[in-house]
């Protein structure tokens, strides 16, 4: 399986999905990439946003670069303040995390983290989401 770093690389046009939902889920988040000063530069650039959806059959994250997307199976860490929503492909772990209980006008500014399991070096970068 290519990890999601080399799939954001890879993908083309006449290979992509819709940053949509799979059937029998819906959208929960939308998260847009947008670096802040000291963010890595990994983290930033591989994905221009996230979609998180939710379902029957558990939690999906849609990665989306240049228009192209895949839906990725994930695993989700719901805790006091927010939510962790996880992916694995060998060797990279991908972890966005989402605050949660923000009053309505706030904004929800998420945080990708791209770790190299073998290596354990992480990127981290600042995502913009809507519910």
């Amino acid at each position: 399986m290519l990890s999601l770093a080399l799939l954001a690389l890879n993908l083309v046009p006449a290979q992509a999905l819709a940053a949509t939902c799979p059937e029998g889920s819906s959208q929960t988040y939308v998260c847009q990439s947008t670096p802040q000063p000291g963010d890595g530069k990994l983290a930033g650039d591989v994905f221009d946003s996230i979609t998180i959806c939710r379902g029957d059959n558990g939690i999906t994250v849609v990665p989306e670069k240049n228009g192209a997307a895949q839906a990725q199976a994930a695993s989700v860490e719901d805790r006091d303040g927010g939510s962790t929503y996880t992916v694995v492909a060998d060797p990279y772990r991908f972890d966005l995390s989402i605050p949660t209980g923000l009053p309505p006008e706030a904004p929800i500014v998420g945080k990708l983290t791209i770790t190299h399991l073998t290596f354990k070096i992480a990127s981290s970068s600042t995502y913009s989401c809507q519910l």
